[in-house]
């Protein structure tokens, strides 16, 4: 929410990437809210939060910090996970994807584990960051990890899953399966937009422009 009012072409950014920033913030709905003024009438917003299935990192973070709650003292909370990770047996916070290595610089220990404003979302806390934001919800970035037929067998249990609405059918899907991220495409309510180009031949002919403040 403190961008420059000026930043961007007249008229707003047909496109803006998020991508694992709005959730580090200590007011995801404030920044998400101030991205959407930037955004051109018809743009669209890819938005990219951590989901549930992210719970292990935050469970190691927890965890650091009730071992040395001095969020300040960087080198020692640091050499603390280092120790804490190698020493853990069959704990499920280093299984896969999580490994961790004593190869991993100090710069993805601090991302992963001491950010003081990192968080997880559900989908339900999604959809209210959605609805403060004023943002539309036009699909997931990959369809295929949300599609009922690429999740479960054909069955009662997929067709009563059907039945449910958009977001209550997410919320269930949500719960039964690991999402260690969010992905999803936004854009402004009751607007018509421009298709994005899709095919290898569009996205190398289309134009980028890259604002390192944005």
């Amino acid at each position: 929410h403190q961008l420059d009012d000026q930043i961007g072409p007249e008229g707003g950014f047909d496109l803006i990437y998020a991508s694992g920033v709005v959730q580090l913030l200590a007011h995801p709905e404030l920044a998400l809210g101030r991205l959407a003024t930037l955004l051109a009438d018809d743009g669209v917003l890819v938005l990219w939060l951590y989901g549930r299935g992210r719970e292990p990192i935050m469970r190691t973070a927890r965890a650091i910090d009730l071992l040395h709650s001095d969020p300040d003292d960087f080198p020692q909370r640091i050499d603390l996970v280092r120790q804490l990770l190698p020493a853990l047996i069959n704990s499920p916070v280093t299984a896969s994807p999580w490994h961790y290595g004593a190869e991993t610089p100090d710069n993805e220990v601090v991302d992963r584990y001491l950010h003081p404003h990192d968080r997880t979302h559900t989908v339900a806390e999604l959809f209210r960051l959605l609805h403060a934001s004023r943002l539309e919800f036009i699909r997931w970035l990959e369809p295929r990890e949300w599609g009922v037929e690429y999740l479960l067998h054909a069955g009662l249990a997929a067709e009563q899953l059907l039945l449910l609405d958009e977001w209550r059918r997410y919320e269930v899907l949500d719960l039964l399966f690991d999402h260690p991220q969010l992905a999803l495409v936004l854009g402004h309510r009751g607007v018509e937009r421009n298709t994005l180009p899709s095919s290898d031949e569009g996205l190398l002919n289309a134009t980028s422009a890259w604002n390192p403040q944005a």
